[in-house]
């Protein structure tokens, strides 16, 4: 759904518990890569932490297929290969490191999670006792674990 959406169906869905509502911080637009949004659940009682959730879309247009492929291929090659000769094993570690490196986007990839990252540093610098959720499935499951790390 459109963010105007999600911050209507966040209202339907906990607006009727008898305690604050969560809220929609943030909304990416539909197009960009990747789309996450950040939603705050006030604490269910007095003194009590709240929770800040982070959700990334998973996998659902050609640009994110293709943004998986860049990401993931390499290292599918590599363990296909592995059930033939066991390259993956005798290969040193380093030199894997390096064929999967070279054949990435040279750092590239790093613009999918820089932007939530720093979302995240600056929310965790506030100074508020509140548990930080990631959630996402496929390509934003991987963004999520990413950034979380």
């Amino acid at each position: 759904p459109d963010c105007r959406n999600m911050a209507v169906l966040l209202s339907k869905s906990f607006g009727q518990l008898g305690r604050p509502a969560p809220s929609l911080d943030h909304c990416s637009p539909y197009d960009v890569l990747p789309r996450w949004a950040s939603f705050y659940f006030p604490p269910a009682r007095r003194g009590g932490d709240g929770t800040r959730v982070f959700a990334v879309k998973g996998t659902s247009t050609w640009r994110d297929i293709y943004t998986d492929t860049k990401l993931f291929a390499t290292i599918q090659v590599l363990q296909a290969f592995s059930k033939v000769v066991p390259i993956l094993s005798l290969l040193p570690l380093r030199l894997v490191q390096t064929i999967v490196g070279q054949t990435n986007t040279r750092g590239g990839e790093r613009h999918l999670w820089e932007d939530l990252e720093e979302v995240v540093r600056r929310q965790l610098h506030v100074g508020r006792h509140e548990r930080i959720v990631f959630t996402g499935h496929s390509l934003g499951g991987c963004v999520a674990q990413i950034v979380a790390a």
